[in-house]
């Protein structure tokens, strides 16, 4: 049986509220199989994220959702944020992994933009680098385009044949589209190169949550194509999905979300998020894995 939600639209005035810091906290679970002719088992981990990011000029409310007023007022900001994840694999082995990085996003002149982020992970057998900078501009009031170049390195701590560099290329678009009376469409749609060297040893590759297994004598190119789209149909609440395949010669990964994400108040914001996402060998004897992820993150502005 079909029953009709009702929505409680909060519509505030721009000069009654503003705010200048956002800050969030999330934690995620999710479980991966692992499937192959030799072994089959299962990982269980867990992410406990923190977040603040600073708006260098007071951002208000206005007429479109209250999830998109940074992007709505072409707002420039510094961000950090700080990850721990904890992984049990079958057999009571465990492995912790710190995340932490932060975001400089600069607009100038009302249109153009620039983008900087910087990104390290660690944990007991590795360290992760990475530096990206990128340029983008506002050719409408409501939609953005971006070229991204990032470069990094892992390097393993106890062996120094399989390190290796990835050089990255990515191409974004973002538009905020009025559809009816307080209703709103984004559109998020983006394709990436990446390219591993020296990759001489098996090395997990992330694929946003699961990983895929590959032991590759020679360069690897990835190719990532994202399209994703969230509907706001008043200020406070949206819905959205989210498509994400990466493609390469060993393997196909591809990555299905959806989230749902309501404003309690203006300063205060619930996120639920569901993904499943695939790791599909198409040549050799490379694992294949599921993972399915749920998470809830808490947003505040002050």
């Amino acid at each position: 049986m079909l029953k009709k939600i009702a929505f409680i639209s909060l519509i505030i005035p721009a000069s009654s509220w503003a705010y200048q810091f956002e800050g969030s906290l999330g934690y995620t679970e999710s479980e991966t199989t692992y499937d192959s002719y030799f072994l089959e088992y299962k990982r269980e981990t867990r992410q406990y994220l923190s977040s603040l990011s600073y708006y260098f000029s007071p951002l208000h409310a206005n007429q479109y959702p209250l999830d998109k007023l940074a992007f709505s007022q072409h707002a420039s900001s510094l961000s950090i944020y700080q990850m721990r994840e904890e992984t049990e694999y079958e057999g009571d082995n465990e492995a912790k992994t710190d995340y932490n990085g932060g975001a400089l996003r600069g607009v100038f002149a009302n249109n153009l933009i620039f983008l900087a982020e910087q990104d390290e992970n660690d944990s007991s057998t590795f360290k992760y680098e990475s530096l990206s900078l990128g340029l983008g501009y506002y050719f409408a009031d409501l939609q953005e385009v971006s070229a991204i170049y990032s470069k990094s390195e892992a390097k393993y701590k106890h062996s120094h044949t399989n390190n290796y560099e990835k050089t990255s290329y990515a191409l974004r678009y973002e538009g905020l589209f009025p559809i009816g009376n307080s209703q709103h469409l984004n559109i998020d749609a983006a394709y990436s190169e990446d390219l591993n060297k020296d990759l001489t040893h098996p090395l997990y590759i992330d694929g946003g949550g699961g990983g895929s297994l590959i032991d590759e004598e020679e360069d690897d190119l990835n190719k990532s194509y994202l399209i994703a789209a969230t509907y706001y149909p008043i200020q406070t609440f949206g819905v959205g999905v989210n498509y994400n395949r990466t493609t390469n010669n060993n393997i196909d990964i591809d990555s299905y979300q959806a989230e749902a994400k309501y404003y309690f108040t203006p300063s205060f914001a619930l996120k639920i998020e569901a993904e499943y996402l695939s790791v599909t060998p198409n040549k050799g004897n490379y694992i294949e894995t599921e993972t399915n992820s749920l998470s809830a993150t808490a947003s505040f502005r002050f």
